[in-house]
């Protein structure tokens, strides 16, 4: 956890590591991970996985074929895992993981779902360069024009999707080794059981903050990713 920790420090110093939770400071409020607004099941299984501790995978092995060969919808990490752990299963790859929890990547923690395979490589369709380059970008666009509109963010965001729609999914998805920008939080759960903590969790909070300040709906789509859906 110490390489983990040490990480975080130098690249996330809003997030802290403690034996069986994160600490996340965000607006001048802390938050706890887990806890009643950020849940998980299954605590004894409680992971973190970074950059620091994950590993690159293959490009050409069965493990990346199968997901290059795979089409995953925006906003669907529930069913994008289920769609390629079964197609894994198919293929009779069986050493992986599925976790559910809670992903930090540029604000507060959102609900998600990943797979781990070997135990050390983090496989996530939804987590992309796509976000990372949209964001570099529009931080630079709003420097230059602080009166830039939604219609140039959107512009932008479709722009740099564009550069990726003939790329395969191991060069611009999280295939093993967690990208720089990403920390993840999670248990060993099923998609099944991630959707209805998600669910729940809207029903009890539905002013939560990740979504309501967070620029998400209820489905726990992003601004980012209703951009993409609508491109």
């Amino acid at each position: 956890m110490k390489k983990t920790a040490d990480f975080l420090k130098e690249n996330m110093p809003f997030v802290k590591l403690r034996k069986n939770h994160a600490l996340m400071t965000w607006d001048d409020t802390e938050y706890k991970i887990p806890s009643d607004l950020f849940p998980v099941l299954n605590k004894p299984s409680l992971r973190y996985f970074s950059y620091a501790d994950t590993d690159t995978l293959g490009a050409n092995t069965k493990l990346a074929r199968i997901y290059d060969s795979l089409e995953f919808k925006v906003g669907f990490c529930y069913s994008n895992i289920e769609q390629y752990s079964e197609a894994l299963k198919k293929a009779g790859l069986k050493n992986f993981k599925i976790y559910t929890g809670w992903v930090i990547t540029y604000g507060l923690p959102v609900h998600h779902c990943w797979l781990v395979w070997n135990d050390k490589h983090v496989i996530d369709p939804g987590v992309t360069l796509v976000e990372n380059a949209y964001l570099l970008q529009a931080a630079e666009l709003k420097k230059n024009n602080p009166e830039a509109s939604m219609d140039e963010m959107r512009e932008l965001f479709v722009s740099i999707h564009k550069k990726y729609e003939s790329a395969n999914n191991t060069e611009y998805r999280t295939f093993g080794k967690v990208a720089p920008f990403a920390f993840y939080i999670g248990t060993e759960t099923t998609p099944v059981q991630g959707r209805k903590i998600f669910n729940k969790l809207m029903k009890d909070y539905p002013e939560h903050p990740s979504y309501a300040r967070g620029g998400m709906n209820g489905q726990g789509e992003s601004t980012l990713q209703t951009m993409l859906r609508n491109s």
